[in-house]
């Protein structure tokens, strides 16, 4: 979504590069408190893969979210006097996405890790498949699906994604159930 945001952001201003360090810090600084609030709370986190679920179905929202916040910029327009207002809007939705994106390393890590020993090595390994995924995200996002589908679609394919990672996860939890 920091991809759509971004873009989104460039076509309704007609600028970007002298903002973008803001959106990028944005970014940076919900992944940070996202990684840091969900640490701190792993210990009380009992079903581990149950929070997981309503995390991603909170990125499912969210994504829906974004789809009819743009959607109504483009379909409505938006006063001239709001343009600031977006300004700061589209940072802090950033933010939000890096937020979501911080809280699922960690929880993830959890489930993954339980209870081996070799936490490094498997931490590392969790963490270049993290990356590998984001960069591959990115690259086919802004290269391949925003030039074809275009943003609404492609929030579409992302939502769908998000509803297809949450139907995984209920399957995984109710096979650990059982």
């Amino acid at each position: 979504m920091e991809i759509v945001l971004i873009l989104a952001f460039q076509i309704i201003y007609g600028y970007l590069y002298y903002k973008i360090g803001m959106i990028v810090t944005a970014y940076m600084i919900g992944l940070a408190l996202g990684g840091w609030t969900i640490t701190a709370c792993l210990g009380k986190i009992k079903k581990a893969l149950g929070f997981l679920l309503m995390v991603q179905a909170g990125v499912a929202l969210y994504s829906l979210g974004i789809l009819f916040l743009i959607l109504g910029l483009y379909q409505g327009g938006f006063p001239a006097y709001l343009s600031h207002l977006l300004e700061l809007i589209f940072p802090f939705l950033t933010l939000l996405a890096g937020f979501l994106g911080g809280v699922h390393f960690p929880l993830a890590n959890k489930i993954y890790l339980g209870e081996r020993t070799e936490i490094g090595r498997i931490a590392g390994l969790i963490n270049g498949i993290d990356l590998l995924g984001s960069a591959v995200g990115a690259l086919a996002i802004s290269v391949i699906l925003l030039p074809i589908l275009g943003i609404e679609r492609a929030i579409y394919l992302i939502i769908a994604l998000n509803l297809s990672a949450i139907l995984v996860l209920g399957a995984a939890a109710l096979w650990k159930r059982s």
